[in-house]
């Protein structure tokens, strides 16, 4: 506040008005947060970390024609950003855009090729589009420079299992637990496999393992509430 009382509507006082929003929304006070950002908006339209600013709180609010428009703004200033091509992507996802959206995935991709997280969320975009062989170009070419990538195994392993090949999925999540040992994903994710396999012991073995780690986990709670279940109707 001391920098904003100094410099005003300067760039420095600008800059100020844009940290203290950040720092305002991360607190909960959106309407401190949105006031600072509207008033760095009347003086310079364009600001970037405004517009930025102002996206992330219009997505948190569900309000997504505004979230495109700002970042859209800002990524005609920097149209190789691939950080404002993923957030664009996201808003145009969550507002039911999912071409929009796939478009700058993908140009993510042909942006920043080494981007292993640019590769992912392509990917995972594409299992989502039912494009599989696509997907697993995408996640192989991540694995191939960084085979213990859990982010890139464990969407491998969603891609075998849209593809029914669960003694595949069952390795990749090994290779997962291996990667990542206190991944308590990769070990819920084997467990719902094994209960596809109708093997509830391995499935509760899994559960239990994560529990002795993290006995409030709510997944590994809800996983073993499910397989109690089942198996009591199996037995009944």
């Amino acid at each position: 506040e001391e920098m904003i009382s100094r410099y005003g509507d300067e760039p420095a006082g600008l800059t100020a008005r844009n940290r203290l929003a950040v720092h305002a929304a991360g607190a909960g006070d959106m309407d401190t947060a949105r006031k600072l950002i509207d008033e760095v908006l009347a003086k310079n339209p364009k600001d970037n970390d405004a517009l930025l600013s102002k996206g992330r709180m219009a997505l948190q609010q569900s309000d997504y024609d505004t979230a495109v428009a700002s970042f859209r703004s800002v990524l005609k200033d920097q149209p190789d950003s691939v950080q404002v091509m993923h957030l664009l992507a996201e808003a145009q996802l969550r507002k039911g855009d999912t071409e929009l959206a796939g478009d700058n995935l993908r140009r993510a991709v042909e942006v920043a090729p080494q981007n292993a997280d640019a590769r992912i969320k392509f990917a995972r975009y594409l299992i989502t589009k039912k494009e599989l062989v696509r997907a697993l170009e995408q996640i192989d070419a991540v694995l191939d420079k960084d085979p213990a990538n859990a982010d890139a195994i464990a969407a491998k392993s969603e891609v075998l299992a849209a593809k029914g090949d669960l003694a595949a999925v069952k390795s990749e999540l090994a290779k997962l637990k291996e990667a990542a040992p206190d991944n308590a994903d990769a070990s819920l994710r084997l467990a719902r496999v094994h209960m596809a396999e109708g093997d509830a012991a391995a499935a509760m073995a899994e559960v239990d393992a994560i529990l002795v780690r993290d006995e409030k986990n709510r997944g590994a709670l809800l996983l073993k509430t499910d397989i109690l279940a089942a198996t009591n109707d199996a037995a009944g």
